[in-house]
């Protein structure tokens, strides 16, 4: 059996997962009935050795959206137009909104109004790959008789909320704030 040295580095994408410290002091909150959208609140170290206070909204898998203090205002800041969105009988797709690295994109999602998040560095990210591909493919057809090799998936962090995930968000948006003005407050304690 022959084995691969080069199956064990981190894709493109896994790269910034895996410099991520686990979470301390966190309070996990529901967004959902079956708890398959979670948000956490708590204090992250950063590559420097300083713990900072963050929100992380997850969907089913282990990785999530990221928002320092900043962001998550910033994120508060519009979820009117996202509620606005989501409420109204309007059919038509608002522009999406960025926050830092954070696109919020309005869609729809098996037939029912949706907001998406994801990094924006990796959806520009994934497009180009995409694109790349494709035109290698093109190229490989024309001048090679060769079948083309099986494309590679590649993921990335995105959280679908639809319009009941988004009302537990909007419930529980001032236990998550009083959070992180405790956590604020400890980081001045812990980072002396």
């Amino acid at each position: 059996m022959y084995s691969n040295p080069n199956c064990f580095k981190p894709r493109n994408n896994d790269v910034g997962r895996n410099t991520r410290f686990h979470m301390l002091f966190t309070t996990t909150y529901g967004l959902n009935n079956s708890h398959t959208k979670t948000i956490h609140v708590g204090l992250q170290r950063t590559n420097e050795g300083i713990f900072k206070p963050l929100v992380k909204l997850s969907g089913n898998s282990a990785d999530g959206i990221y928002f320092d203090a900043e962001s998550w205002k910033q994120f508060q800041d519009n979820m009117g137009y996202m509620n606005e969105y989501l409420t109204s009988d309007n059919r038509t797709k608002t522009n999406s909104v960025i926050i830092k690295n954070i696109s919020i994109s309005f869609t729809t999602s098996y037939g029912a109004k949706s907001i998406l998040l994801a990094y924006k560095d990796e959806e520009e990210e994934l497009r180009s790959m995409e694109n790349i591909s494709e035109n290698l493919r093109k190229g490989e057809v024309a001048s090679d008789s060769t079948p083309p090799s099986k494309k590679r998936r590649n993921f990335a962090v995105a959280i679908v909320m639809q319009k009941t995930t988004f009302l537990g968000l909007q419930n529980i948006v001032k236990c998550v704030d009083a959070h992180l003005k405790q956590l604020e407050s400890l980081t001045d304690n812990v980072n002396k």
